[in-house]
């Protein structure tokens, strides 16, 4: 899309790298003719085959979200996107995307294996339309510079614990409201963001202890300060120097791998997908 620039990598955390395991996260950004497709995904730490399922379903996501818009015309901005009809056909969406998770187990993987989250935002003109299953997180800024988050990441009772795309949550409506959620931003944005949890700490206002509960509580609101230079300085400057797509990437991935002393000492798989929008330069 005219004028927007995307940033994307997934890269080891310091616990992969100290124990050679795999990374297990996957994401990639789909351009398509009026719109674009960013994609994150999370494989889960304890499933052997997860970084080959983050993989695979950012792949279908891909595939069957793009045939969603495609079908529904929605890239050529005649009709109306209501939440309700949203929520309802990215439900639909998802299942077709873990049905075709599920195929590939004939190949040799057990299913429950290849167990991941999956987040998905489908960029339209002015209109965001955001889905997920699990954890990570994602946000946007607006016109004025004010960041907010677009998603609710499903925590379960206990740590670590989440739903995944492999999950058993298909089988009724009630379940799948529950564990599915869908959004759609309309706002005037200059930059929005899809993380998984291995950089939600570096990034995002998480944690913060209720004075007289004393239970956690989730405030989910994105650092201004670890997104404010880089949408409004550092990205623009790469952007007009010309740098590739891979170069961006490497440059990315690079700053993902020990951008700051909280990135740096992250356990988890890290991934972040950050799109700017950059005005072109008239030649």
């Amino acid at each position: 899309m005219r004028d927007w620039n995307y940033l994307f990598a997934s890269v080891r955390g310091k616990g992969h790298i100290e124990e050679n395991i795999s990374c297990q996260d996957y994401c990639s950004v789909f351009p398509h003719t009026g719109y674009t497709i960013c994609v994150v995904s999370d494989g889960a730490g304890s499933c052997e085959n997860s970084h080959i399922g983050s993989e695979k379903v950012t792949q279908f996501a891909n595939i069957h979200f793009s045939g969603l818009v495609e079908e529904k015309k929605w890239n050529k901005g005649k009709k109306k996107i209501t939440l309700e009809e949203w929520q309802q056909v990215s439900q639909k969406t998802l299942k077709a995307v873990r049905d075709d998770l599920e195929k590939i187990s004939i190949q040799g993987y057990d299913f429950k294996s290849l167990s991941c989250t999956l987040i998905v935002v489908i960029q339209i003109k002015n209109k965001l339309l955001v889905t997920h299953i699990g954890d990570g997180r994602a946000g946007y800024c607006n016109s004025n510079d004010e960041w907010a988050a677009m998603l609710t990441p499903y925590k379960g009772r206990y740590s670590n614990e989440t739903v995944f795309i492999t999950s058993d949550i298909w089988e009724d409506e009630t379940s799948l409201n529950k564990y599915i959620k869908s959004v759609i931003v309309e706002e005037k944005i200059k930059a929005f963001c899809l993380l998984t949890d291995g950089c939600e700490n570096a990034s995002f206002e998480c944690y913060k202890l209720d004075e007289v509960t004393q239970i956690p509580e989730d405030i989910n609101k994105p650092f201004k300060d670890f997104f404010h230079e880089n949408v409004n300085l550092h990205i623009p400057n790469l952007i007009k120097s010309q740098k590739s797509q891979e170069e961006l990437n490497q440059i990315w991935e690079s700053f993902l791998t020990d951008g700051n002393d909280t990135l740096k000492n992250e356990s988890d798989d890290k991934t972040m997908i950050l799109a700017v929008k950059v005005p072109q330069l008239e030649s």
